[in-house]
């Protein structure tokens, strides 16, 4: 019945809309272009990108365009983009990379490889594949479709790297309407990343070979039926006469040890597999305590997990060493997970309002926290804690404040066995047991912090309880034995198979 009306054509690119008086007729490229009518990235797409028949900008529901001059020649930067199995130890947002199909391990035309993102899990295939100046490859996700492709353009300066994703269906669809700066950010990321590999790599190639990292940290036992796996993030060096009310008893007590400043202060987290949830306790510090931390999630998979397995996540306090590693680049790393936390440290840290009267480093700390727990907020994946109360059936929680508002133990009980996860009741092991008055810089309350480790002290090693502990020397499993007046710590001994925990 619109055959009589008179009809306009739009052009679009290669696109071609009809219109009609009270109809409008748009083709599915037209539609493609129109979704990324307020993406910055559309106006820079590269005329050289080969994209495949299905998967052009055009088609796209999410498209990102990103490029980065790299100092370092194309022939350089290549074998970084194809060894796929090593992304997750330069690139942050990468994770349990494995190659289907690959008789040495890198990718070439057709490999077939599965990896997680942006905490997706995806079926990779390699489509193109130039060495040295062009790969791309397909990429399938539940709701969604991609094409990936970089480009490699030589230049006086180095090289020219161009990455261009075309993203399709549902999900991408869904990706594009919650953060739609989400893709542009995180290949931001992947050239930063693959930079500073290489830059690294240059600045190591002058240096003598020497072990560079410890064999992957992660400790596995039982607590009756529960699983329970000692996670290291890596250590944090400190001058603790800096950091500890009473710096002369610390150096005498650090003297008295033989140790050295500045000392290695562990960082650790402890994962939970109850058998109907799997629960970790404090995530590291993520990208925020430089090269020294940040290898939780590289010990959660040598362990045999993967991030997006997670889906409960308890924090003792908000920290930089204990919530940095929620989030990295902006991207959560744990996609599933509900993260428990006292909504004292949340008010405390992430949603309060700015005070410009606040210390320098109160400010940078509410940084950090907006900026890695509150990725979880935006995604409503928050839960207060009950104080007190069961969380996950034998996982309770127990307020411990000073050290932050809301700073929480966590004892977990299987079929009689219990341990007790008590965060930052104890920064420094040669000192704090024998000297419990002493506090740290990072306390909110100091006073109230030493009251309640006090407490802590008096109460496991009344009650026997094994503890774990954040800042003891890896894994930081041990009981508190208190000897006269003081207090002394006990590591439980290293099994080199899976034991009990807690023998009763």
């Amino acid at each position: 019945m619109c055959s009589n009306h008179k009809q306009f054509t739009v052009t679009l690119g290669c696109a071609v809309t009809v219109l009609t008086a009270g109809m409008l007729m748009v083709t599915p490229t037209a539609l493609g272009q129109m979704s990324q009518i307020n993406n910055p990235d559309w106006s820079l797409r590269s005329p050289a990108i080969h994209w495949p028949t299905g998967h052009t900008p055009a088609d796209a529901d999410l498209f990102a365009h990103n490029e980065l001059l790299i100092h370092s020649a194309c022939s350089s930067v290549w074998p970084y983009l194809v060894d796929a199995q090593t992304w997750p130890d330069w690139y942050p947002n990468s994770h349990n990379v494995k190659l289907l199909n690959s008789s040495d391990g890198k990718l070439h035309q057709d490999t077939r490889f599965a990896w997680n993102t942006f905490g997706v899990h995806i079926e990779s295939r390699v489509h193109e594949f130039a060495p040295s100046s062009r790969i791309g490859w397909f990429g399938y996700g539940t709701g969604m479709s991609a094409y990936h492709t970089f480009l490699l353009l030589p230049a006086p300066e180095g090289c020219r790297v161009v990455t261009e994703e075309v993203v399709t269906g549902s999900g991408a669809i869904e990706f594009r309407k919650t953060d739609p700066g989400a893709m542009h950010r995180g290949h931001d990321l992947w050239l930063s990343s693959l930079q500073n590999a290489l830059s690294r790599s240059t600045s190591d190639a002058t240096k003598p070979l020497s072990p560079k990292s410890q064999a992957p940290g992660f400790y596995r036992a039982m607590l009756g039926s529960f699983e329970v796996t000692a996670l290291s993030d890596g250590t944090a060096p400190r001058h603790v006469d800096k950091i500890l009310s009473k710096p002369d008893i610390a150096v005498s007590e650090y003297a008295a040890d033989h140790e050295m400043e500045p000392i290695d202060l562990s960082i650790n987290a402890y994962l939970i597999n109850t058998g109907a949830h799997l629960v970790l306790i404090d995530t590291g510090a993520g990208e925020l305590f430089g090269a020294t931390s940040g290898l939780l999630v590289t010990n959660l998979e040598a362990a045999g997990y993967r991030p997006e397995q997670i889906d409960t996540i308890l924090l003792t306090h908000i920290h930089a060493d204990h919530s940095g590693g929620l989030s990295i680049g902006g991207f959560r790393e744990f996609p599933k997970a509900t993260v428990y936390v006292d909504e004292r440290d949340l008010e405390f840290f992430v949603t309060r309002k700015d005070d410009s009267n606040e210390s320098e480093a109160r400010i940078t700390s509410i940084k950090q926290s907006r900026a890695t727990v509150g990725p979880y907020l935006e995604g409503k994946q928050i839960s207060a804690i009950k104080q007190n109360g069961e969380i996950v059936s034998g996982i309770t929680s127990r307020s411990q404040p000073g050290h932050t508002p809301g700073h929480t133990a966590f004892l977990v009980q299987s079929e009689g066995h219990g341990l007790l996860v008590w965060g930052d009741i104890i920064h420094s092991s040669e000192v704090q047991f024998e000297h419990p008055e002493v506090t740290v810089q990072y306390d909110v309350d100091a006073g109230q912090a030493a009251q309640t480790r006090s407490q802590q002290l008096q109460l496991v090693s009344d009650k026997g309880w094994l503890v774990g502990s954040e800042h003891i020397s890896f894994p930081g499993l041990g009981h508190v034995r208190k000897v006269g007046s003081v207090y002394q710590w006990v590591p439980i001994p290293y099994s080199a198979t899976v034991t009990e925990l807690d023998p009763k």
